[in-house]
């Protein structure tokens, strides 16, 4: 009998204008922000990105977004 493959994700956090970026990489190189407000609140995630930087892009921009209003 084969194992299922484990999907391993990784999370690292990054502050932003006072709101947490959570990046979380899943093992098949897909990237995922989840934004938390300054009160710890989930507000949004990104959808999926190849790319890290993407990913960070969207978010920062959505926080961005959030400020300006």
């Amino acid at each position: 009998s084969r194992n299922l493959e484990k999907i391993e994700m990784t999370t690292s956090a990054h502050s932003y204008h006072g709101y947490k970026l959570v990046l979380h990489h899943e093992s098949d190189d897909r990237f995922q922000v989840t934004i938390l407000d300054p009160k710890n609140n989930r507000i949004a995630s990104t959808g999926m990105h190849l790319k890290r930087q993407g990913a960070l892009a969207v978010a920062s921009r959505y926080v961005d977004h959030l400020l300006a209003q």
